[in-house]
């Protein structure tokens, strides 16, 4: 399974989730494959979108990270297919800030919480997308070892 990490620059909003989360990436998508007319991903994004399976006519390598990691794709087309329209959770995204607003909300995801829960991850509200990136590839090298 491979996952998508937006480290682009291109809104104010990517420029300030970057920074407060102290990383490179403000966004994260689950590849779900690659054909003629693109690249096919499922998400939670921003703004007012929520959960959506995509096509992306390319991700350019210098906007995106690509990674291999763990997780079923069929699993995850699955739990994203039955939460399609599902809204974005920007209480839960403001967790990160003020940490009493959990982010635990039942029916509402941002972007690497929908990723993680698809792959059934524990505790993927926990999750921003740098933290995501740092679990997956620390995974993936232990896996090696």
């Amino acid at each position: 399974m491979k996952f998508a990490f937006y480290k682009g620059n291109s809104s104010l909003l990517d420029k300030l989730i970057s920074w407060w989360m102290r990383g490179p990436y403000s966004h994260v998508e689950v590849i779900l494959g690659e054909g003629p007319r693109g690249t096919y991903t499922i998400a939670s994004s921003v703004p007012g979108i929520g959960v959506r399976i995509a096509t992306h006519q390319t991700l350019p390598l210098d906007e995106w990270d690509i990674i291999d990691g763990p997780g079923n794709i069929d699993a995850a087309r699955a739990w994203f297919e039955k939460r399609v329209g599902a809204p974005y959770d920007y209480v839960g995204l403001l967790g990160f800030v003020l940490r009493p607003a959990t982010g635990d909300a039942r029916g509402k995801y941002w972007c690497s919480e929908a990723a993680l829960e698809a792959i059934g991850f524990p505790g993927a509200w926990r999750y921003d997308p740098n933290a995501m990136f740092d679990v997956i590839t620390y995974s993936a090298r232990a896996a090696r070892a």
